[in-house]
């Protein structure tokens, strides 16, 4: 669960084919353009006072 690991990891480091693309802070790596890269969706990123929300609206061409 990507939003439960933003809420209580200080980094999170994102990987695709054993190479790391991202590592950082969830406020600097939980990017939308990140979500595109790695799991080739359209997602929406937020984050409120309960946490982060991650919501997928479609697949990326």
């Amino acid at each position: 669960d990507i939003a439960l690991a933003a809420r209580f990891a200080d980094r999170l480091i994102w990987m695709k084919d054993g190479e790391i693309l991202a590592n950082g802070a969830p406020e600097e790596t939980l990017t939308v353009a990140q979500m595109k890269q790695i799991f080739a969706v359209d997602a929406v990123v937020a984050k409120d006072q309960n946490g982060w929300s991650l919501t997928v609206t479609g697949r990326s061409a």
